[in-house]
């Protein structure tokens, strides 16, 4: 066994030793960050913030909202590019949809799909309001990623990569989406 594997089996031996009283709640967790469900918001969001002058011509909202299906579509690539398998779970084995483990969607779906909405809610407000806006973001972000290995569904590196690439997919869509200086948006 390699040592980042033995890593994985360790803590998620740790996370998945969290009391059983956790397991609806951690069932909601990740039924929350499915990335269908995200999508599917996601995509709402991006048609309801066009242009209201022009239907045709979409505003920064929609392109970064569009940003989260797209993104979601790509993480499904680098799944079948990495093909990692999941972990060796009766979760994940009687999962519905078979996918391969690394990177986790749930984990780059909520911190991209989340990020978004935290970073529109942020605008314009004072560092404590800000605050009281990022820090219950992140708890949720965490608890889904959290939720994914404590069902056994992911590894935590699994997590962790789907939330490194979904910090740099947001830091992308920020910086040249929605502040990028341009008449053409």
């Amino acid at each position: 066994m390699d040592l980042l594997t033995s890593i994985d089996l360790s803590l998620a031996g740790q996370v998945q030793a969290w009391s059983k009283l956790l397991y609806p709640g951690m069932q909601l967790l990740s039924a929350i960050g499915l990335p269908l469900v995200l999508s599917g918001i996601s995509l709402l969001i991006s048609i309801l913030g066009h242009s209201r002058t022009d239907w045709r011509k979409l505003t920064r909202k929609s392109i970064a909202f569009a940003s989260v299906p797209i993104g979601l579509i790509l993480n499904t690539g680098l799944k079948l590019i990495v093909a990692r398998p999941r972990p060796d779970t009766l979760y994940a084995s009687n999962m519905l949809t078979k996918s391969f483990s690394f990177p986790s969607g749930h984990a780059y779906g909520s911190l991209l799909f989340f990020g978004l909405i935290a970073y529109y809610l942020c605008r314009g407000k004072r560092l404590k309001q800000q605050l009281l806006i990022l820090i219950p973001t992140a708890v949720l972000v965490f608890l889904i990623g959290c939720s994914r290995v404590y069902l056994g569904a992911h590894y935590p590196t699994d997590v962790l990569g789907g939330w490194l690439l979904a910090a740099i997919s947001l830091w992308i869509v920020i910086r040249f989406v929605i502040n990028h200086k341009s008449s053409e948006l």
